[in-house]
């Protein structure tokens, strides 16, 4: 009677609307043992979205429906023990609430019992009994199961018929607009996996995956079209959206997007996506953002970071970000001057053929900075640095070859490269 007056009284398009009143009497009926209040009242008290959502009455209602071996009751206890909301997490109290559950029939049960099976978690790992429930669940039209049990079934495939059967399952919860199996059959269609390769379905699972908002599909989709008709605004907005689920993959290739794009250039964005990508490794991304801690694009100025940035890309290569070392250490630049370590970063770079570089190191040698002083290696890396249209490198030749420092002196080697430089404006 309680119940059924609180369900009146909750009812707002009856005069006697009394929502506390209401409340109050679900309380009454529940704690006098009372399922369906219970149960009601569980489900009130864990919607986040409302005013007196309280994860703890939640809980304890909950617990009070367990206790009285109600299937659902049972689930949603081990729910809130499996996440903490409402008391500390407990997964052994957990998929002991569950198996009751499951036994009982009770297929959200099952298949939560089935991924704690397959986890290992509050009980001993076991593939067979993670199939077992799942299987049983998924029987039951419990579309959750669906992906599960495909995906557990295609890894411990051993026979075509189970490969069958996993793909069986897959398809239904690809049916349901399941990103993860429309993405795993992309995978399956696209190998020949147990079906007939077919790249067409491939793509067409791909495409639904990527549009579901899975992030791995929408980099892959992203690319297989780039592949096909070049960078484009889809290209863009999927590799973008892959970047903004979180897929590590695609956060460089976002930021090289929102940072080149002639319509919608964004490099505050791009400067985000590209941390993001130099902090899980990434060389140019590394460059990029050292560039962009210089400029104060998306962070403010800090040549700090910048150096340290810079120093992360020179690791992996990079001789834009070995440039930068040796000007700041050759300059003092945000750092104290070290001719040495400029020098050093000079050498990487012109053995990469950076014609700037070896222009450093041929004044370096020359001058005896950062290293012995030795006009044959001077020579050596003017000439480099020459050859590939080095002005002052020309000029520095030219000067040496009249001079005659440690070598015989050259005047048709130092009018060769007066003229040369002369040529391209030199006066």
């Amino acid at each position: 009677a309680m119940f059924q007056m609180a369900a009146l009284l909750s009812n707002k398009d009856l005069d006697i609307f009394e929502p506390n009143k209401s409340l109050y009497l679900y309380t009454q009926a529940a704690r006098l043992g009372y399922l369906d209040a219970q149960l009601l009242l569980g489900s009130i008290y864990n919607d986040s979205d409302v005013s007196i959502y309280n994860p703890q009455k939640a809980f304890e209602f909950y617990r009070a429906a367990a206790k009285q071996g109600n299937p659902e009751g049972l689930y949603f206890y081990a729910e809130m023990l499996l996440s903490g909301r409402g008391t500390g997490a407990n997964f052994k109290a957990a998929a002991e609430s569950l198996i009751i559950a499951a036994e009982k029939g009770y297929a959200p049960a099952q298949f939560l019992l089935g991924d704690l099976y397959g986890k290992g978690k509050g009980v001993t790992q076991s593939n067979s009994l993670a199939l077992k429930w799942l299987k049983a669940s998924a029987i039951q039209k419990y579309q959750r199961a669906y992906y599960s049990l495909g995906e557990n079934m295609k890894k411990g495939a051993s026979s075509s018929e189970e490969l069958q059967e996993a793909i069986y399952w897959l398809e239904l919860a690809a049916a349901n607009n399941e990103p993860q199996a429309q993405y795993l059959l992309s995978k399956i269609y696209f190998a020949g996996e147990g079906v007939s390769p077919d790249k067409a379905i491939a793509d067409s699972y791909l495409m639904s995956s990527a549009e579901n908002g899975l992030p791995e599909a929408q980099f892959e989709y992203s690319k297989r079209l780039e592949e096909k008709s070049g960078k484009n605004e889809k290209t863009a907005f999927l590799m973008i959206s892959a970047a903004e689920n979180g897929f590590a993959g695609a956060f460089k290739q976002a930021g090289l997007y929102l940072r080149d794009s002639a319509e919608n250039s964004d490099k505050e964005r791009a400067a985000f996506f590209f941390k993001q990508a130099a902090d899980a490794g990434d060389g140019l991304s590394q460059l990029e953002t050292a560039y962009n801690f210089d400029d104060g694009i998306g962070f403010p100025k800090d040549r700090k970071e910048a150096l340290r940035y810079y120093k992360l890309s020179a690791e992996q290569g990079f001789v834009e970000a070995e440039m930068k070392l040796a000007e700041a250490y050759n300059h003092g630049e945000g750092v104290n001057t070290n001719f040495e370590l400029a020098f050093e970063y000079y050498q990487r770079a012109a053995n990469k053929e950076n014609i700037e570089a070896a222009f450093n190191l041929g004044k370096m040698y020359q001058a005896g900075i950062g290293v012995t002083e030795n006009t044959k290696e001077a020579i050596k890396w003017y000439e480099k640095a020459a050859t590939n249209g080095h002005l002052e490198s020309q000029v520095n030749l030219g000067m040496i070859y009249i001079v005659g420092q440690q070598t015989l002196q050259d005047f048709e080697r130092a009018h060769m490269w007066f003229n040369i430089a002369a040529s391209r404006g030199n006066q």
